[in-house]
């Protein structure tokens, strides 16, 4: 039951951070493929949702390549804090911890 939980919040987070990629393209840019950029934090909760995304969100979104960026919590929120600043778009999905 947890795996299964565990599965469906990681797809739901990305499925959401690809919808927001997509909302940030032009009309011809958006075909429902590309790579999204996730950044998460360097422990074992994040690695997991991880190691359920060929299962889960790859396995039904084919044509998205879902590409983990692993920091420490704290270079991590700060290189998110200057790229948000920035307007860098380095990432298209944050996850922080369960909250974040």
């Amino acid at each position: 039951m947890r795996f299964r939980q565990l599965q469906l919040r990681q797809a739901n987070h990305l499925r959401r951070g690809h919808q927001q990629l997509l909302d940030r393209r032009g009309p011809e840019q958006r075909g429902g493929s590309g790579t999204i950029t996730v950044a998460v934090v360097q422990n074992p909760h994040m690695t997991n949702i991880a190691k359920l995304t060929p299962a889960g969100f790859t396995a039904s979104h084919p044509n998205i390549k879902v590409k983990f960026v692993t920091l420490d919590e704290n270079t991590l929120r700060d290189q998110v804090t200057k790229d948000v600043a920035a307007g860098g778009g380095q990432f298209d999905v944050v996850m922080i911890g369960p909250n974040d």
